[in-house]
């Protein structure tokens, strides 16, 4: 059993299900629980959780990099973050290899198994599938190759906006997260198209995915330039 003092906040959207679900995982690990809707980092800013429950149905990768970046500054200790609600290996793949989680639960996993999970995550453990693991270790190792390769390819600023294009973000999102004016993030993109050989944004999509793990953390205000 937890300690009484562990809590975990679970992002979704707040319904009879997935308060039963919080019940559920509350009563079999001992942890108190707070839900907040997908939409809401900012609102739990600076609060501090043992354990993250991302629910991969309703938070895309922008706004699940959101939210690390939103826990990142709270206040004791750093939350194991997790996923829930995967539909398969694949989905769990992308978020697994664009974000830093802890664990991922699966659409069928039951709250008793997702309980165990969480506890071993806890105790410092990771809770991945056998399968996962190694799709991801795959992956991972094709990325390396691929960054090796990269090196003096694109810049570290390029680099940066093919990742957050990967994500699926806009120009105008690119360059609020960027502190960039639309301009020079519409020069960088055109860069990174005769670069890679890409027509088009959705072969820039596929192009990261394939090429980029994780993206760094991009929270520090930066000068606009």
């Amino acid at each position: 059993m937890s300690s009484p003092e562990a809590s975990m906040l679970i992002v979704t959207s707040e319904t009879a299900q997935s308060t039963l679900l919080a019940m559920s995982l509350s009563s079999h690990t001992g942890m108190s629980y707070r839900l907040a809707g997908p939409q809401e980092p900012r609102k739990v800013s600076g609060a501090s959780f043992d354990i993250v429950l991302i629910d991969l149905s309703q938070v895309d990768p922008i706004l699940f990099q959101k939210w690390e970046e939103s826990l990142a500054g709270q206040g004791d200790g750093e939350a194991q973050i997790c996923a829930f609600n995967a539909k398969n290996d694949t989905h769990a793949l992308d978020a697994v290899s664009l974000s830093h989680i802890r664990g991922v639960f699966f659409q069928q996993d039951t709250p008793e198994l997702m309980a165990k999970g969480l506890k071993q995550i806890l105790q410092g453990q990771i809770w991945l599938s056998r399968n996962l693991m190694s799709l991801l270790i795959d992956k991972l190792r094709r990325q390396s190759m691929d960054a090796y390769r990269m090196e003096g390819y694109l810049t570290h600023r390029e680099r940066q906006v093919v990742g957050l294009v990967g994500l699926g973000a806009t120009n105008a999102q690119i360059a609020e997260k960027l502190f960039l004016s639309e301009h020079t993030v519409k020069t960088h993109i055109y860069n990174i198209f005769k670069k890679i050989g890409a027509q088009n944004r959705v072969q820039v999509v596929c192009w990261a995915r394939d090429h980029l793990g994780a993206l760094p953390n991009l929270s520090r205000p930066r000068t606009k330039h």
